[in-house]
């Protein structure tokens, strides 16, 4: 059975177990038993003093680009800062009694998922400030199999939080692979360890991994929407029923359920 980057931790006693801990996370983030990731470390001995927000905030009720605050986590009792908001990256003062940063954050396999970027926001912070960054591992849910990878590449033209860096539409990587490679390309030179999934065949689509799905965003509610995520120019979830919208540039709109797709002779 697939196992995630932070179970394979939890049996672990890195020698920075006892430091002082961030972790870079969201509620989606969970072990392959559905544990939230900030609650299963700290349960496990891990000295976490502080957590870091991507887009859609720690409750991932945020809509899509909208400003997130700090916050106080319910759960922990930690303190949350926002790294989509007043700021992007980690400032000196956030790291400052940081010893190690742990990245937990799952994807969608997506260039335009936001979550990515700020983990390169990330590495360039740690780098900056001579800390270690610890990514746990995910499998991409929407297949790692480079064969399907697809999609233009970016116009750097266009570079955006939604694109910094050229890579495919759908990527077929991990974070974790994707941040050994551009902590190379772009010559980040962070001080970085990844902790590798357990069990998952780069063929695998979430389905496939026999656990129940774990909505990442607010338009990210069920599998079949985020495997239809790379190829649409807009996409809403408007319920955790199969129901999309198909959007263009033009003024006309469309409808259909999931199922109804394959169907389609082209939408126009």
């Amino acid at each position: 059975m697939i196992r995630f980057g932070i179970d394979i931790l939890l049996k672990q006693q890195p020698t920075w177990k006892t430091t002082s801990i961030g972790l870079v996370t969201n509620n989606a983030a969970t072990t392959f038993n559905g544990i939230p990731s900030r609650k299963a470390l700290l349960h496990a001995g891990f000295n976490i003093i502080r957590l870091f927000s991507p887009e859609h905030g720690l409750d991932l009720k945020s809509a899509d680009g909208d400003a997130v605050t700090d916050v106080l986590d319910i759960l922990t009792g930690l303190p949350v800062t926002s790294l989509y908001g007043e700021k992007i990256v980690p400032s000196e003062s956030d790291l400052k009694n940081i010893d190690v940063l742990i990245f937990d954050i799952p994807d969608v396999g997506s260039r335009f998922y936001t979550y990515l970027w700020t983990m390169t926001y990330v590495m360039e912070a740690v780098a900056q400030y001579s800390k270690l960054l610890v990514i746990l591992d995910r499998p991409n849910p929407i297949s790692g199999n480079l064969q399907l990878a697809e999609g233009p590449m970016l116009d750097m033209a266009t570079a955006s939080f939604l694109g910094r860096w050229s890579l495919p539409l759908r990527h077929s990587c991990t974070l974790g692979e994707l941040a050994r490679y551009f902590n190379t390309m772009k010559n980040i030179k962070a001080r970085l360890e990844v902790i590798p999934c357990s069990e998952w065949d780069r063929n695998m689509f979430q389905p496939d991994w026999h656990l129940p799905f774990v909505p990442t965003s607010p338009a990210i509610q069920s599998f079949e929407s985020m495997l239809l995520y790379p190829g649409d120019v807009t996409m809403y979830k408007l319920s955790t029923k199969s129901l999309i919208i198909f959007s263009s540039d033009g003024d006309c709109q469309h409808e259909y359920k999931f199922g109804e797709v394959n169907g389609l002779a082209s939408l126009v």
